[in-house]
């Protein structure tokens, strides 16, 4: 997770909450993804809304890994999302945050099949799990 919390706070993609998540399968990443202000036709197709097309990280990591491991291969697979936040807006340091899947994720994530979901949460050091 340590992993994923560099990856969070180097993505560029966004500069208030940053989100990086991770599919792995045997303790083993097969892919990454970070949020964006980027659409992407993917997202689309799992939008919470007709406004929310923006790149989730959840999504990226799953379009990421379709280019190495087939459909079925997710249903093995661990999902680990992490989440960074500014506690106030002229910080410059980052603290956890709540990371839950929102429902388009939720949708490709039950849709793919995942064995389970970690995310962060407000707490320092406190993942949620979805099995």
């Amino acid at each position: 997770m340590d992993f994923l919390r560099r990856q969070a706070i180097d993505n560029n993609g966004y500069t208030r909450a940053k989100l990086a998540a991770a599919v792995c399968i045997k303790n083993r990443i097969i892919s990454l993804g970070t949020n964006q202000l980027k659409t992407h036709p993917f997202q689309k197709a799992y939008a919470k809304n007709s406004e929310a097309i923006f790149l989730h990280a959840e999504i990226n990591a799953i379009r990421n890994s379709l280019n190495h491991l087939s459909p079925e291969d997710l249903k093995q697979a661990t999902l680990y999302v992490y989440r960074v936040k500014r506690p106030e807006e002229k910080s410059i340091n980052w603290v956890n945050g709540m990371a839950k899947p929102c429902t388009g994720c939720m949708g490709a994530i039950v849709e793919f099949g995942f064995k389970r979901v970690v995310y962060t949460t407000d707490v320092e050091d406190e993942f949620a799990v979805l099995s």
